[in-house]
């Protein structure tokens, strides 16, 4: 994995401040329209001021993740643009996300292809949360109404008890920041299935963008989900890594991993840990550096023989039966 130092702290911009009036605005106007308790407007300035100072306004992180198993299958490649509030989540199988113009879209797993998502238009960048947990502070920051309440911890940090869009009538949602704003534990406000997790962040990661090494979490346990293996940062952001077309294209390329992962594995391969191949005489054969899809050269290469061996056989054939 690609190891990241800490950069220089992102500092908020000026038009950060008119957002932070205009969501309180925006958290007003809906207030009106809602019934129950509403959060207490000093509250909400405050915790906004508090996201202000900590949440960047530019830069586009994109992660990948892997199965901790290396006898496991699957590959999800996750990212987030500050400037945009762009985001996607790219399997094997599908994608999700939400491009530069704000408009949502997922692939279709039947045909493959990219279509807008009107029931993804409300999501915002929770949709990334499990990856980068910096992500509920721009989700809050974009959908101050769906605050419940806010309360502050001993540690100058906050709680934060949420209802997501399209899940009104769950039980509600709560994620902890500490005094610096980094999100720490979450939990549902479901004394029957309280889902209590941790986060366990990565040892490295661009300032401003906390990113966790593996999720789902439960606190005091080690290892739970897919393990970080790949960052890629970019600090002037890159919003064309969002588009439709390129994500899609990263789906493809997870497919044609995992697909190759299988096909080694068939063929007796056996995968190590650091990304290295045993082929089935277990002579240990290292992988180029670099590009991911080089450390699977030997699957590809036996995968390409077999193809060959393949289409001469069927020649042979079509001339013997000419």
């Amino acid at each position: 994995m690609e190891q990241l130092a800490p950069l220089p702290a992102v500092r908020p911009r000026s038009f950060r401040a008119v957002a932070v009036l205009l969501c309180a605005v925006v958290f007003q106007a809906s207030a009106l329209q809602t019934e129950g308790p509403t959060v207490p407007e000093h509250d909400l300035r405050e915790f906004q001021a508090f996201t202000a100072a900590v949440l960047p306004d530019r830069g586009s992180v994109v992660a990948v993740y892997e199965p901790a198993s290396a006898t496991s299958y699957g590959r999800y490649t996750v990212g987030f643009d500050a400037e945009s509030g762009a985001w996607f989540v790219a399997s094997w199988k599908s994608s999700i996300g939400r491009a530069p113009d704000r408009i949502a879209y997922k692939s279709d797993t039947k045909s493959g292809a990219i279509h807008e998502w009107a029931d993804g238009a409300e999501i915002g960048p929770i949709g990334v949360a499990d990856y980068f947990p910096f992500a509920y502070l721009a989700f809050f920051m974009e959908r101050p109404d769906s605050i419940v309440s806010l309360t502050r911890t001993e540690s100058n940090g906050w709680i934060v008890r949420y209802v997501q869009p399209g899940l009104e009538g769950m039980p509600e949602n709560a994620v902890e920041f500490n005094g610096a704003g980094l999100p720490v534990r979450r939990w549902r406000e479901d004394p029957n299935d309280r889902r209590d997790s941790a986060f366990n962040y990565a040892a490295s990661f661009p300032s401003g963008f906390p990113i966790v090494q593996n999720w789902g979490l439960k606190p005091g346990s080690q290892v739970s989900g897919p393990r970080l293996v790949h960052v890629e940062f970019h600090e002037r952001g890159n919003p064309a890594l969002f588009e439709r077309a390129a994500v899609h294209n990263t789906e493809i390329d997870n497919r044609a991993i995992v697909e190759t992962r299988r096909q080694a594995s068939i063929a007796g391969f056996t995968r190590n840990d650091d990304g290295t191949w045993n082929p089935p005489d277990q002579a240990k054969i290292r992988p180029y550096s670099g590009d991911d899809l080089r450390s699977y050269r030997w699957p590809l290469v036996l995968a390409g023989v077999t193809l060959v061996v393949l289409a001469g056989f069927e020649i042979v054939r079509r001339r013997r039966g000419a």
